[in-house]
């Protein structure tokens, strides 16, 4: 079953993070500190990529985070980028997938 949550709080990351069983799939335009806290409850077994954007108008603006994709790929994420990716985040785990946006 899907699950549609508008507006999650860190504990339900948390505790999202924790079901998935071997890949996590990040998908997110806007990479700021909670995404470093988030993966840091993710098992360290568990295989995980972000998909993500690189446009320098959300750099100038502050709404991506240099430093939090950098924390992240420092764990072991594989970060890929596509300019085209939209504003909703997605989160796909065995054996869960959540849609929600971040802000």
């Amino acid at each position: 079953m899907t699950e549609f949550i508008v507006t999650p709080t860190e504990n339900w990351l948390r505790a999202a993070g924790i079901c998935c069983r071997n890949r996590l799939i990040i998908s997110s335009p806007y990479v700021r500190s909670w995404l470093p806290r988030f993966l840091k409850s993710v098992p360290a077994e568990i295989s995980k990529v972000l998909l993500t954007r690189a446009d320098l108008r959300d750099f100038a603006s502050g709404a991506f985070d240099l430093d939090s994709v950098c924390e992240v790929a420092d764990h072991g994420t594989q970060i890929m980028v596509s300019n085209r990716l939209h504003y909703q985040t997605l989160i796909h785990g065995v054996p869960l997938a959540k849609v929600f946006s971040i802000i």
